[in-house]
């Protein structure tokens, strides 16, 4: 990157946020703003998410990360969609089988009434149910793939079950957007949470996770000598900026 800033890729839900609909500490936020300012000189945050654009967007403008100079982006619907922050530029990926997903998405409407989900609104490439009170999203998600066409794939997360293109993933979106800002992946960073981060953890240099991260992750990280935070959510995110600013200012002396 010709900024000669690091390039972090940061998950939200599970990440900055506890995940979907959940509350957001005040400590974490304040921490988390203050990061953000303080270690803009070392980063290039990239914010990847499995939710629509918007969402990314209010996120980063809740964190003061809308700095049209500066165009901070991000990595949307699990990869189907990249977005450019301070423009109306979005890239959605050619290679997002459309009509299998406008397919599912008419039958999940027609099964709304009997499995009792909701479907996220507003998403370009990618279809995320939510479970009802109660309901369990590993049962939702079984009886789901009963109808699903094939090109399709299911990922669960912490905001729910998201189907995506089997060509799709957050990987693939990131060596895309590598290419345009020149990006060198060996040397980026990825903190992640969930299974739908490790595609892109296996093509960074440097992996770490927050302490609520799971189990197959924190074994992925462990497994390329990354870091863990000792703190969740964003606290722990805070953690990863302060160790990789700190192995950075060692390697310059």
């Amino acid at each position: 990157m010709k900024s000669g800033k690091q390039p972090i890729f940061i998950d939200i839900d599970g990440c900055l946020t506890p995940g979907k609909n959940s509350k957001v500490p005040w400590e974490h936020i304040k921490a988390l703003q203050e990061a953000f300012k303080k270690y803009d000189d070392f980063y290039e945050y990239i914010i990847i998410t499995a939710r629509p654009a918007p969402y990314a967007e209010a996120v980063m403008q809740f964190f003061a990360l809308m700095d049209t100079e500066k165009h901070k982006h991000a990595i949307c619907e699990s990869g189907g969609v990249t977005h450019l922050y301070g423009s109306d530029t979005y890239a959605i990926s050619a290679d997002v089988e459309h009509d299998a997903l406008v397919q599912f998405e008419g039958v999940l409407q027609r099964l709304k009434g009997v499995y009792k989900y909701n479907l996220e609104d507003g998403r370009k490439r990618t279809i995320n149910v939510l479970a009802a009170d109660g309901q369990s999203v590993r049962g939702l998600g079984m009886l789901l793939r009963e109808y699903m066409p094939k090109g399709l794939s299911m990922h669960f997360s912490a905001g729910g079950i998201d189907i995506v293109p089997e060509k799709i993933d957050k990987a693939v979106a990131a060596k895309d957007l590598a290419k345009k800002l020149d990006i060198d992946l060996e040397k980026a960073i990825s903190i992640g949470d969930s299974g739908g981060d490790l595609p892109l953890m296996s093509i960074v240099g440097c992996l770490s996770c927050p302490a609520n991260a799971s189990e197959n992750v924190k074994e992925t990280v462990k497994s390329k000598n990354g870091y863990i935070a000792k703190e969740s959510y964003g606290l722990g995110v805070v953690e990863i900026f302060q160790y990789y600013a700190r192995k950075r200012r060692r390697r310059s002396k």
